[in-house]
Order: structure tokens, then C-alpha cells, then sequence
């Protein structure tokens, strides 16, 4: 038996910590954490995504995926457009709405990472970043990896930026 905490500990531990406020800071836009992932994948990702290409990218069930679609296209967030490749296959898109409020939601949400990364210096943010990337793309492959864009680079932080996956 190891006598230091277990990394898997350690990791939901911090999970749990900024899940918890990050659902409190949403609260206030009528958003749940989910909700705003999605809104954040389709701003990064800069065009249409198909539900069964959003509910891989969540690691959720299709069904699942599209509770959460379903609830933000009754709030004008987000819509479908037929495929252009394929009329059958219904593409996801932010609507200037969901792109606005994706927008506020990022200044507190850069706030709550602000503080609650804020133990940790520039640099080892974006070692954590990597190392945090690296272990994701690893346990989901290099399919899953391309698939969820991830990007070593941290969302850019300027007025007009998109959201963060």
C-alpha cells in the first residue's frame, strides 16, 4: 500500500473542487456545466458537428447528448441545420445567442479558473495542461484524441474569443 494520496484521489478530489464551482458560477446564466461544454465545443470547433460527433466528444450517450441539445435549442442556443454532405444528418451550430451567452459565461468562468488555479504559476498551469492532455488522449486513443481537438494550447483570452472544451 503506497504511503502517499493516489493520483485517481487526488485528480477527483480537484475534479470535484472546480466541478462544484463551476456549477455555482453557471447557475446564475440558467446553464449546467454540460450545457456550457457544449456551447464551448461548438464555438472551438468553428462550424456545424453532428449529435452523434458531440455525444463522442462529451463521452456520453447519444440520448444524453441530446437532452442537453434539446434543452439549449429551447432556449434559441443552439439549432440544427440539414447536412450539407448528407440531408439525414442533423449539424449542431451556436446561434448569435448561444454565442453571446457563451461569451459571459466565459468572464466568470475565466474567474473561477483564475482563482482556483491561481496556486499554481503560469508554467506549471500549462504542465498540468499537457500532462492532463497527454493522460486524456492516452485513455481514449489517438481516434478520440483527434476527434476532441485537444489543444496544448490554452483558449486564447481576448473580448471576442470562444469557449473553452
Amino acid at each position: 500500500m503506497p504511503q502517499h494520496a493516489r493520483l485517481s484521489y487526488l485528480v477527483r478530489q480537484a475534479q470535484l473542487a472546480i466541478y462544484q464551482r463551476l456549477d455555482q458560477a453557471l447557475r446564475s446564466f440558467g446553464l449546467t456545466p454540460a450545457q456550457y461544454t457544449v456551447l464551448a465545443i461548438l464555438s472551438r470547433r468553428g462550424e456545424s458537428l453532428s449529435s452523434a460527433a458531440l455525444s463522442r466528444r462529451l463521452g456520453v450517450s447519444p440520448q444524453s447528448a441530446n437532452e442537453i441539445v434539446a434543452s439549449l435549442s429551447a432556449r434559441h442556443l443552439v439549432c440544427r441545420t440539414e447536412g450539407a454532405e448528407n440531408r439525414r444528418v442533423r449539424r449542431l451550430e451556436l446561434t448569435p445567442r448561444g454565442r453571446n451567452l457563451l461569451a459571459q459565461c466565459d468572464v466568470e468562468v475565466d474567474r473561477l479558473e483564475e482563482a482556483f488555479f491561481g496556486a499554481l504559476a503560469s508554467p506549471e498551469q500549462e504542465t498540468l495542461r499537457r500532462l492532463l492532455i497527454r493522460l486524456i488522449a492516452a485513455d481514449r486513443g489517438a481516434q478520440a484524441a483527434d476527434s476532441l481537438r485537444l489543444s496544448i494550447e490554452p483558449a486564447k483570452r481576448s473580448g471576442a474569443r470562444g469557449g473553452r472544451a
